[in-house]
């Protein structure tokens, strides 16, 4: 491959990783906002099991 073609295939690279990491970030929002409901209800029924 070219200088191009190397840079085209880094590009993609890029987006692909970009893609998988903005999921996994929104896997974890996702997953933060349960436990902090969680930790919420918890609190104001006096549950401290952790």
């Amino acid at each position: 491959m070219g200088v191009l073609g190397d840079l085209f295939f880094d590009v993609i690279i890029g987006q692909i990783k970009r893609v998988t990491m903005n999921k996994q970030i929104a896997n974890w929002v996702k997953s933060s906002q349960y436990d902090l409901k969680t930790a919420e209800y918890m609190f104001e029924t006096g549950r401290y099991i952790y």
